[in-house]
């Protein structure tokens, strides 16, 4: 999980970081919305990937076995 949301984090913010040049430069090129386009892409599959494994820890009740595995002494 942790894997996926930092991909997901990272892409965030090269998202942000493009999306901000871009709308201060004057002439845009194609490679620009296509490194953009590749990030955002990206982002939906880490996202994607997060929501299923977290799908499946839920319905494995993986906190509740955690929560008791870390009560036993």
């Amino acid at each position: 999980m942790q894997d996926y949301l930092g991909e997901l984090h990272d892409n965030d913010l090269w998202i942000e970081n493009l999306s901000r040049r871009l709308n201060k430069k004057k002439k845009r090129r194609r490679t620009d919305f296509w490194l953009l386009s590749k990030f955002t892409k990206r982002r939906t599959k880490n996202y994607r990937a997060a929501l299923r494994l977290w799908s499946k820890m839920a319905k494995n009740k993986f906190l509740q076995r955690l929560e008791e595995v870390l009560q036993t002494d």
